[in-house]
């Protein structure tokens, strides 16, 4: 089926599918009831160390992207990653996102690495 990415601000659709919470903290400044979130996949969020290297600048935004695909390629992440996987043969999924940019969002990086 199909795997798309949808900013947690936008109104939730039909066309969604299974909405999925791909960060680690939960959005500002919207009600996670109102989120209509079937899955928080918070053990598929990039670790502390990795973000921390980045907002300190010790790593751009390729290094990010590339310490956040080795994390998910660990032994431990296979079990949610196989999830998706699964889902996404017979449903659309939506990986939800808070960043303003979807190119540089965590959704974007999980959704490039569960294409590859």
């Amino acid at each position: 089926m199909n795997l798309q990415l949808k900013t947690v601000y936008a109104k939730p659709s039909e066309n969604d599918g299974i909405r999925l919470w791909t960060e680690a903290l939960w959005p500002n400044e919207v009600d996670t009831r109102n989120m209509h979130l079937d899955r928080w996949i918070k053990e598929l969020a990039p670790s502390f160390d990795i973000t921390e290297l980045y907002r300190r600048g010790e790593i751009d935004r390729q290094g990010f992207k590339e310490a956040y695909w080795d994390e998910l390629a660990q032994k431990d992440k296979q079990t949610q990653i196989q999830y998706i996987k699964n889902k996404q043969e017979e449903h659309t999924i939506t990986l939800l996102y808070s960043s303003k940019n979807e190119q540089n969002s965590i959704a974007s990086y999980l959704k490039e690495f569960l294409e590859k």
